[in-house]
């Protein structure tokens, strides 16, 4: 469109005659060289967009696998715990040996551990404050309870911070008496790191459950802010029975759109627990910034190409006034060369000064005449050469004549560095 409205204008308004036929083959190949660059600046956005992913990609691995490694070490810490003859005491007699429970967390450098009776309720805790709730509608304890060790996150129902709960069956002669289940938070597990780089801890269904503040309960893509019926019965949001819109939308497959537009792609992995993943939010708007860039860049080159050709074919005149110049200025200068000459050359003193008298320019002749070299006469004035011969009308009426722009005759008594006159 651009290449036909300047051939329009060539041929109409600035008298362009045959001549557009030419820009317009020039615009042709342009034009093609345009579309190039186009699917060169799609290929480069690709390969931007894939890079950025895969930098991420391998940053959430890398979480990933720390999370991994905290759920072996939480399910090693918890095998060990169960079997623990204390432990095993207290689960059966109901024996509230706090001192020893506190002695385990402060060694294991987890959050809470806590004896569940096979009802679900709490009987002891290494935070006497959670002692005697119920807590049999938790996941992690019924399959606890069923034999089986495993890791449930949630956030707490009572300390409302999200963590990692751990939970296995305290086995006494062969039977299940209790379930014992320690908790890592998520701020231990994860560290700051995870909030500053805007990661999330989000479920299938869009529910975030741990990210940055803005992002930490909210329903990311959902328009409903009803928790998902399954994670409402777990309570894994705690007291919560709603959860804020944080106002994307699910454009298709990991594209979601915020309210001001803008694009953002999801970039996940998936945890061991059925359901959730590890994400992160990647702003598109980088690499439209990066298209916009090149095509504008792209657009400006094409249009100063254009009125290239346009000033190279309206002003061919210009180019040969240009070089008669050149030729003139060149004799001009080779004259001026040649006056400079005989200025250095010529016997009589000559003296150039500025507008204020002060000394720009002495020839040999006047260094010979006055006996002064040239270094020291640049700078000065001609006072340096007043004999008191004249008197001051004199000198009065030769500037009063010079600074007017007119040619001052006369004779000047001066006196040389020596101090003799001539």
């Amino acid at each position: 469109f651009i290449h036909i409205t300047i051939i329009y204008l060539l041929k109409y308004f600035y008298y362009f005659k045959k001549k557009y036929v030419i820009f317009m083959y020039s615009s042709i190949i342009f034009l093609m060289m345009s579309l190039i660059t186009y699917f060169i600046i799609l290929k480069l956005e690709k390969n931007y967009l894939q890079n950025k992913i895969i930098k991420i990609h391998s940053r959430l691995k890398l979480i990933h696998s720390k999370i991994s490694d905290y759920e072996r070490t939480g399910a090693s810490l918890c095998k060990i715990i169960s079997t623990l003859p204390e432990i095993k005491e207290m689960a059966l007699s109901r024996n509230k040996n706090r001192w020893f429970l506190k002695l385990l967390k402060q060694m294991c450098g987890v959050s809470y551990i806590w004896i569940m009776d096979k009802s679900g309720t709490i009987t002891v805790c290494s935070d006497p404050k959670y002692e005697e709730y119920n807590y049999a509608f938790r996941p992690y304890f019924k399959k606890a309870l069923k034999g089986i060790a495993n890791v449930y996150y949630a956030r707490g129902v009572r300390s409302n911070t999200v963590g990692a709960f751990f939970a296995r069956p305290i086995i006494v002669k062969g039977k299940i008496c209790a379930v014992l289940a320690i908790k890592f938070n998520f701020s231990l597990v994860l560290g700051s790191s995870f909030q500053q780089e805007r990661m999330l801890f989000v479920h299938k269904s869009g529910a975030v459950l741990f990210g940055t503040e803005d992002l930490t309960d909210v329903s990311l893509y959902n328009s409903s802010q009803d928790i998902p019926e399954d994670l409402r019965q777990e309570k894994v949001f705690g007291q919560k029975e709603t959860l804020r819109p944080a106002g994307y939308k699910l454009v298709k497959d990991n594209l979601l759109q915020d309210k001001e537009g803008r694009l953002w792609y999801l970039i996940s992995i998936p945890l061991s627990q059925h359901g959730w993943q590890l994400a992160k939010l990647y702003n598109l708007k980088p690499i439209f910034q990066y298209r916009l860039l090149l095509l504008s860049i792209y657009t400006l080159l094409f249009l100063v190409y254009g009125f290239l050709i346009l000033r190279i074919f309206q002003n061919r005149e210009f180019i040969f006034r240009l070089e008669k110049e050149i030729t003139e200025r060149k004799k001009l200068q080779k004259s001026q060369m040649l006056l400079a000459t005989a200025v250095e050359q010529v016997a009589e003193s000559i003296v150039i000064t500025d507008s204020k008298g002060i000394i720009e320019y002495v020839n040999p002749a006047f260094t010979r005449l006055s006996g002064y070299t040239k270094k020291e006469a640049l700078g000065k004035t001609p006072r340096i050469l007043k004999s008191g011969k004249h008197n001051p009308s004199f000198y009065k009426q030769l500037w009063a004549t010079i600074t007017k722009g007119k040619h001052w005759y006369g004779h000047f008594i001066n006196k040389k560095k020596d101090g003799t006159l001539y």
